[in-house]
């Protein structure tokens, strides 16, 4: 299987104050252009290990399953809260990935001092 991000993952808003207590939308277009037949995929956000934020229920992941076959698939992740410090951080990365796979593409959140 071939699962390619075919779009910037695009965030909503694009920065936050410190803490860090917001709600996110994520929009992205995936495909996997060797698929014969549409098959179920398991996405996921993923925040680093290396700072203190955490998506709700205190995970670093959050994930969705969706449809993906040899067209485009528009993906969005409605709403996702993000909590924590940002202690020392200018910033922090949000990646995409199939589940237990290798990061699709990623996007960075500012924090506003």
């Amino acid at each position: 299987m071939a699962l390619r991000a075919v779009s910037e993952l695009l965030k909503d808003p694009t920065s936050t104050t410190r803490p860090v207590d917001d709600t996110f939308t994520f929009d992205v277009d995936v495909v996997d252009r060797q698929a014969r037949t549409p098959k179920p995929r398991t996405l996921q956000l993923v925040l680093s290990d290396e700072n203190d934020l955490v998506f709700a229920g205190n995970s670093k992941t959050v994930e969705q399953v969706e449809t993906v076959g040899d067209t485009p698939v528009h993906v969005t992740f409605p709403n996702k809260r993000i909590r924590g410090s940002g202690a020392d951080l200018s910033g922090f990365r949000v990646s995409l990935r199939e589940k237990d796979g290798e990061v699709l593409v990623f996007c960075l959140i500012g924090i506003d001092e």
